[in-house]
């Protein structure tokens, strides 16, 4: 790191993630990019404690955040398409319904220090444009992986819907005629659009036949056997786990066998109407179920949140480096530990500052609010 006097921009001290680790300083920036990060800890900085970059969800289902209600049944009977009860109560559901427990999924997360989340969209070009409606005035920006109305190939409904997706994002290939499947990756490869699928959730299913596919990214694998996930690891393919969500029908993912095949792991949260969308809550949840040993440290539970950030095109940085644009987030600890801290203790409770898209929240005794003027830097 490399340090400079004054200071004549906004900053913040405190342990900051950079390419070698949590180290402490400080981190100068403006509205356009991160200017400066030094060992110098000045006075008076707009924030103190641990500095990350934000967080990117790597798999949700926002539409089904209106669901309220308790939830029975099997993994086949709520989640599979057409007919499972997700989606008789998506078809049920009007479109304010929808919207509004959207909404309220997305200012979690823009609270909780997500920048983006890749959402798997269902209800063909009507579902993706509902989501972007819902995302006008939020601060977390979707990623939509749509996907047909219904079950059939219609190519003028795909050439639509690959206009406004940002890829396609299937059930599983135990849900879909195999020949639709193949149709829709190639639409969307030729598209320069991304392809991704769950995967052996419920079920073992035939990697061969997945793998054929050309995913970017699978979802689950929990029922992939070792040779499965050597595949996965072997071409590239990351996998997102979503531990809560299948604690929820009894299964978990082996996260630490995952690792030890050489699989890139990233983090999700899946369905609303199952989990907060919150990744802190995730990272806690996997540390609460499975403690600190082995591989499966509190580092690498949070490699895997910021593992999520190559969701998004262009974006493979996993610290704060200058130059970057400034999008970070700042948590209240002082932690010998830090990547224990912010796995097994933090809530977006305990965020004092974020800094996104040219503007800044900081903490006040109501909680988060915008800061303004503070791009005419300090002295």
């Amino acid at each position: 790191m490399q340090g400079h006097n004054p200071f004549p921009m906004p900053w913040v001290n405190g342990q900051i993630l950079t390419e070698e680790g949590f180290q402490e300083g400080s981190l100068e920036f403006d509205q356009e990019s991160i200017k400066e990060i030094t060992r110098q800890k000045p006075k008076e900085p707009m924030a103190n404690g641990l500095v990350l970059p934000l967080f990117v969800n790597a798999h949700t289902h926002t539409g089904d955040s209106f669901i309220k209600e308790g939830l029975e049944g099997s993994l086949e009977e709520i989640m599979a398409p057409p007919d499972g009860l997700k989606h008789q109560l998506l078809e049920k559901a009007s479109d304010d319904e929808i919207l509004a427990g959207m909404r309220q999924s997305m200012e979690r997360m823009s609270d909780s220090g997500i920048s983006h989340f890749v959402d798997f969209r269902e209800g063909g070009v009507k579902g993706t444009s509902l989501l972007y409606h819902a995302a006008l005035d939020s601060q977390a920006t979707p990623v939509a992986y749509g996907r047909p109305a219904g079950m059939e190939y219609d190519k003028q409904e795909i050439e639509s819907l690959l206009r406004i997706v940002d890829g396609i994002g299937i059930s599983s290939i135990s849900d879909w005629n195999i020949s639709v499947l193949e149709k829709l990756s190639k639409d969307a490869k030729s598209s320069g659009k991304g392809f991704a699928l769950h995967a052996s959730e419920g079920v073992r299913e035939d990697v061969d036949a997945i793998l054929d596919l050309e995913p970017d990214f699978l979802v689950h694998m929990i029922e992939a056997t070792d040779d499965d996930l050597e595949r996965c690891a072997d071409a590239g393919i990351p996998i997102v786990v979503c531990p809560r969500s299948n604690a929820f029908f009894g299964k978990a993912p082996n996260l630490s066998n995952m690792l030890a095949k050489g699989v890139t792991l990233m983090l999700g949260t899946d369905n609303a109407m199952l989990s907060s969308p919150s990744l802190f809550d995730e990272m806690r949840f996997i540390r609460q179920m499975s403690g600190e040993k082995g591989n499966l440290t509190s580092g690498s539970i949070l490699r895997m949140a910021l593992n999520s950030r190559k969701a998004l095109k262009g974006q493979s940085a996993l610290s704060l480096q200058i130059g970057q644009p400034s999008e970070f987030l700042v948590l209240e600890w002082s932690c010998e530990n830090p990547e224990h801290c912010i796995v097994a203790r933090t809530s977006e409770r305990d965020i004092s500052l974020i800094a996104r898209g040219g503007r800044l929240w900081v903490k006040r005794r109501d909680g988060l609010k915008e800061e303004s003027n503070w791009q005419e830097g300090r002295s």
